[in-house]
């Protein structure tokens, strides 16, 4: 039985610390980055950094963009003998900033061609609301009217906020991406956002982004959410797709978006899968119970991280957003 195992211990014990990691090689030519993030409730994400063989770089996703995450991608080039010049490619496993953001600056040294998925690329340009009017009306259905308006002025939002990038070639999912002498295969896998890609390397590596994460569970429909749309839906599918990678290649090696590298995939997917259940539970027993309950009242008796009441405005949102998601599924 397959388990979820972190490969690498100098990042466990960092994420656990609240820490940033060393850059560590995961394979020969292929390291993998912390970028610090600040203030940020979580204390970094990755860049990966792909030596093409042939004297350029290519990176999978960059970091949020301001004076640390600069120097600290320029120290960790230098200490590979490449400078900022030599970045090939950028290519993003989606578009939130702390992934996203840093990807301009190197461009505009570099001129490296930027990659997106054509769902995150629009969302971004667009600025996507987290949800439309009409998805609005169906997550705050039964919110206290001292509190509505201001979860709806929330959820109209830009899924993301603002940065500058110009996305040079957008991508579908299928492609295959010469990295030199690299290849890589892309994934769709929406759920987190709508246009979220993993990138399936040499067979034995993969860099999943916030698709899958060693530890945490990870936000759904944090993208831009249209009506009649379900992203638990999309993420459950996606998950799906995991699973057969995990199956084709059982000791494949994963380089999440955020936390530690880790092995067991396949069961960090059944992990994932059986929380979700598990919530869609939850949420059926309290309207067997009471089938008049409005999203509010679901929401408000399940249980939360730090409980129902304490929650801030953010996270309170989120809450019912994934609660309508769950009783969509069960109707």
């Amino acid at each position: 039985m397959t388990v979820v195992r972190p490969i690498s211990e100098p990042q466990r014990r960092a994420f656990s610390r609240g820490e940033i990691p060393p850059i560590e090689e995961v394979r020969e030519g292929v390291w993998s980055v912390a970028m610090p993030m600040g203030d940020h409730r979580l204390p970094y994400s990755f860049c990966t950094v792909i030596d093409g063989g042939d004297g350029a770089v290519h990176l999978i996703d960059t970091g949020v963009d301001d004076a640390t995450t600069r120097e600290t991608l320029e120290t960790a080039l230098r200490g590979l003998g490449r400078r900022l010049v030599d970045v090939a490619s950028v290519t993003l496993t989606h578009l939130h900033g702390d992934h996203a953001a840093l990807a301009q600056w190197v461009r505009g040294i570099s001129g490296a061609s930027v990659r997106m998925h054509r769902a995150d690329a629009t969302a971004h340009i667009s600025r996507a609301a987290l949800a439309s009017a009409p998805a609005l009306d169906a997550v705050l259905a039964g919110a206290p009217r001292d509190m509505a308006d201001q979860l709806r002025d929330i959820g109209s939002r830009p899924a993301n906020r603002a940065f500058p990038l110009t996305v040079d070639e957008v991508l579908v999912g299928g492609e295959r991406l010469r990295f030199g002498e690299r290849r890589a295969s892309v994934l769709r896998v929406p759920g987190h956002t709508r246009g979220s890609i993993a990138l399936l390397l040499d067979e034995d590596l993969i860099c999943t982004g916030d698709h899958v994460l060693p530890v945490i569970n990870p936000g759904v429909g944090l993208g831009g959410r249209a009506a009649g749309d379900n992203p638990l839906d999309d993420y459950l599918r996606s998950l799906d797709v995991m699973s057969d990678v995990a199956e084709r290649y059982p000791s494949i090696e994963v380089i999440p978006g955020h936390g530690y590298r880790f092995t067991g995939l396949g069961a960090r997917c059944d992990e994932l899968r059986a929380h979700h259940a598990k919530r869609s539970a939850e949420v059926g027993a309290v309207i067997a119970a009471d089938p008049e309950s409005t999203v509010w009242d679901v929401a408000s008796r399940l249980r939360w991280t730090g409980g129902w009441e304490h929650l801030d405005d953010f996270p309170r949102f989120s809450a019912l957003a994934q609660t309508q998601m769950h009783l969509d599924r069960l109707n």
